[in-house]
């Protein structure tokens, strides 16, 4: 009923990736590894699974996102995108990046105690005998989350690379 926090416009990005919310339409700046360049990307398509699992008698969440991205501009005349193995490590990088982003926004709502992902409608729904237990209110609902076990994984694939080796 109050309002506890606020988003910036990265964690609003990762909220929508989390959430799989079309189109997921943010741009981002990326060091392409091993190179001291950087690209733009924007997020075309974001698609995200939550699985519910339990681990030592507490609920835990796992996050599956996968990103479909284009690379929009580069920032340096040296960088060459033709190479696959080149196009890989930097979906490597972006789905390393998704991952910290999504953990940083996770652990950041914790501490705020606002569970904005909906993790314990998640739990009440695939895991009613748990939350008939252990969980009963809106209350110790927020207590739990704070401790929440989440761990996320990303990949990315970059459909286009555009017209930047041209």
């Amino acid at each position: 009923d109050r309002m506890v926090g606020g988003l910036d416009p990265m964690d609003v990005s990762m909220y929508m990736v989390v959430k799989g919310i079309r189109p997921a339409g943010y741009i981002t700046l990326i060091q392409v590894p091993g190179s001291h360049e950087h690209v733009s990307v924007e997020a075309l398509r974001a698609v995200s699974r939550i699985e519910v699992g339990e681990v030592g008698g507490r609920p835990r969440i796992k996050i599956r996102s996968h990103v479909d991205g284009a690379i929009r501009e580069k920032a340096g005349g040296r960088l060459d995108l033709g190479s696959l193995g080149q196009v890989q490590a930097l979906e490597q990088a972006i789905a390393r990046s998704v991952e910290q982003d999504v953990t940083r926004l996770v652990k950041k709502t914790q501490k705020d105690g606002s569970d904005i992902f909906g993790f314990g409608e998640q739990i009440r729904a695939r895991m009613f005998p748990y939350w008939k237990a252990r969980v009963r209110t809106k209350q110790d609902w927020e207590a739990m989350y704070s401790s929440l076990t989440v761990q996320v994984e990303a990949t990315v694939n970059i459909r286009r690379v555009g017209t930047l080796n041209r």
